[in-house]
């Protein structure tokens, strides 16, 4: 039984990209995100989370799809 009511919905932006939208009434990682956002205003920054577990290799990257393509056109222009 699926406790979090999960609702999932997958977009192929082309033939290498595949998207996975998944609702729920709360993601852990979006209060992380709250937090990061109020810091970042404060200094007038995009936030970026990137999260890591232990004795895995890499990291993955959290932005709002809003800041998207600000992140892509600073990581062009460094």
């Amino acid at each position: 039984m699926n406790v979090n009511k999960e609702k999932k919905t997958e977009t192929i932006l082309n033939s290498t990209t595949l998207v996975q939208k998944i609702e729920k009434k709360k993601h852990a990682v979006l209060s992380l995100w709250d937090d990061t956002k109020k810091l970042a205003d404060a200094e007038n920054k995009t936030p970026v989370i990137a999260l890591c577990q232990k004795n895995r290799k890499g990291f993955w990257i959290v932005v709002h799809q809003d800041d998207l393509q600000k992140i892509m056109d600073a990581k062009n222009n460094n």
